[in-house]
């Protein structure tokens, strides 16, 4: 994680959800399986969250009436980042709060959304970055190899 900053894993492209919405809906429009945190806009300014857990927590056969206001996590109560902070910062966040998603939120405006650091993205980079060094230490690994042929 060395050098590595929250804009390095963060995504770009990402579902927000409005506090009006049903739950069912939302299960409708969206691929729950695919993401577990959704930010909730307001009026182009980050309102909120929910997660597939508080979704979850509600009956299916109550998910037609309650709303994402009902069950969203307030502005005030998120946990965020901002893209100039260290990774390992935001991999501290999680574990703090056990959350899924970390909304990157403008320093200067906690309220304007950047962006969105959600667990899988930073184990994605990770696991990129890794594979990235295995094969240029494969590499150089061949290159400096006494069983290979030298030309």
């Amino acid at each position: 994680m060395k050098g590595l900053r929250v804009a390095d894993v963060m995504l770009h492209d990402y579902p927000v959800v409005t506090q009006n919405l049903t739950l069912d809906t939302l299960e409708q429009q969206t691929d729950l399986a695919g993401s577990l945190f959704y930010p909730v806009v307001l009026d182009g300014n980050l309102s909120g969250a929910v997660d597939l857990a508080s979704i979850k927590r509600i009956p299916r056969s109550r998910r037609g009436t309650t709303r994402v206001s009902d069950v969203i996590k307030h502005v005030e109560a998120l946990v965020t980042v901002h893209e100039l902070d260290p990774l390992w910062d935001a991999v501290l966040r999680f574990d703090a709060s056990r959350v899924e998603g970390l909304p990157v939120v403008d320093p200067l405006d906690p309220k304007h959304l950047v962006g969105l650091v959600t667990r899988d993205s930073v184990f994605r980079t990770l696991l990129m970055r890794r594979k990235a060094q295995a094969a240029g230490a494969t590499t150089e690994g061949r290159a400096w190899s006494p069983t290979r042929p030298r030309c």
